[in-house]
């Protein structure tokens, strides 16, 4: 006599029967998941030859049957929908039944299944009668065997943005085609969750989903994947590596403001990084002597104080513009992604004072029709004002 897991009941749920299929290589069985209103967090299946008194309950991490009394085993995934039982003789006729695990308990166990058919040869039969008879003796139909598949290989979990991670695996090499994988995914070091908000099912050949609606305060999220052919569903592969918590960027480092010509005033900074990657950054540019902070808009490459201004993009970390030189300045930097805006760096300047044309003499001044940045679509330029090319912070004099 086997002991199996009891609890409240689930509004007295009582499950489908499961469905039985005899392979030589062992029997399949298939069930059905409950609607989310059951809150199923896992499955117990057991298995029972054909008149034996005694059921035996599958273990969930290893996919064998355990018959003897206190020993130890797990419940299934709520993801896996069928399972393949290489230990079990399908020369005899088994019967399954099925419950499920929820937060008040276990439910009730279905009905047995229909029995399994047997794979055993007929009665023998005289071939000398056969024969006589002009009747050919019976032969066995060949089958084809599915095979279950290995565990995928190079899960990587990456963060998206805030709430939302995306999972990527390789599908394993198997003589049966991979007909889906059961992603499971949990907060770094924490337990496996059957909630829908953090398993998916992605049909082949695809081999990557992003998983959206996670919470923002958790240090990170790792996953679990594993495929299903024909033959049942294979063993999870190996735990990934959790991903970093999601964040807003560091402060910029290496901040510089300097009066690059009469005119002409040039910012320059280098990105701290962060995840999600920085997607763009915002200069503030003060005068020396005034209270107020005014943002330099990347489109006109004027420092405007209004609300309305394009960000500087991540690939450009060093950039001029016009201003009075005649003036002081001082500058700040921040990098924004997709979960928000970072601090900004600590103050840098101010600017040394200049009055007239440096050396190299003053950037030429390009009105937009001429400027092959322009035509190219780098930004729109406005006449009068210093060009930029394609490396940003390069001027063309």
């Amino acid at each position: 006599f086997f002991v199996f897991p009891i609890g409240d009941m689930a509004a007295g749920f009582i499950p489908t029967p499961p469905r039985l299929e005899s392979l030589v290589s062992g029997l399949v069985v298939r069930w059905d998941v409950p609607a989310p209103e059951v809150q199923a967090t896992g499955a117990t299946v057991a298995v029972q030859k054909l008149g034996a008194h005694k059921w035996s309950v599958v273990d969930g991490s290893t996919h064998k049957l355990i018959t003897g009394r206190g020993q130890g085993w797990a419940p299934l995934e709520i993801t896996c929908t069928s399972l393949h039982l290489g230990d079990c003789d399908t020369m005899e006729q088994y019967q399954a039944k099925v419950c499920f695990l929820t937060p008040k308990g276990a439910t009730a166990y279905s009905a047995p299944s229909a029995p399994s058919v047997s794979l055993a040869p007929g009665a023998p039969v005289d071939r000398s009668e056969q024969l006589l008879q002009g009747r050919a003796p019976a032969q066995r139909p060949v089958e084809v065997v599915h095979a279950v598949p290995p565990a995928p290989d190079h899960v990587v979990v990456e963060v998206v943005d805030a709430t939302s991670v995306r999972v990527t695996w390789c599908l394993p090499k198997c003589s049966a085609p991979v007909l889906s994988s059961s992603v499971a995914l949990r907060a770094a070091c924490g337990s496996w969750c059957s909630a829908s908000s953090q398993w998916r099912t992605v049909p082949a050949p695809g081999c990557s989903v992003v998983i959206a609606g996670l919470a923002a305060t958790e240090t990170g999220y790792e996953s679990r994947v594993c495929c299903t052919t024909a033959g049942g569903s294979g063993p999870y592969s190996g735990v990934s590596v959790a991903c970093p918590r999601a964040c807003v960027p560091q402060p910029p480092t290496a901040v510089a403001i300097e009066a690059a010509d009469l005119g002409v005033l040039r910012v320059q900074w280098k990105l701290a990084g962060g995840v999600p990657a920085v997607s763009d950054s915002v200069v503030s540019v003060r005068k020396m002597g005034e209270t107020f902070w005014r943002v330099l808009d990347f489109s006109t490459l004027q420092l405007v104080d209004d609300e309305s201004w394009t960000p500087v993009p991540a690939d450009c970390t060093s950039i001029i513009f016009p201003a009075d030189t005649s003036c002081l300045y001082t500058a700040a930097v921040c990098s924004r992604n997709s979960v928000g805006s970072g601090a900004y760096c600590d103050v840098v300047g101010p600017t040394e004072q200049v009055m007239v044309a440096k050396a190299l003499g003053r950037p030429r001044l390009v009105p937009p029709e001429c400027c092959e940045a322009c035509q190219d679509g780098w930004q729109t330029r406005r006449p009068g004002v210093p060009v930029l090319s394609h490396a940003p912070g390069v001027v063309t004099s």
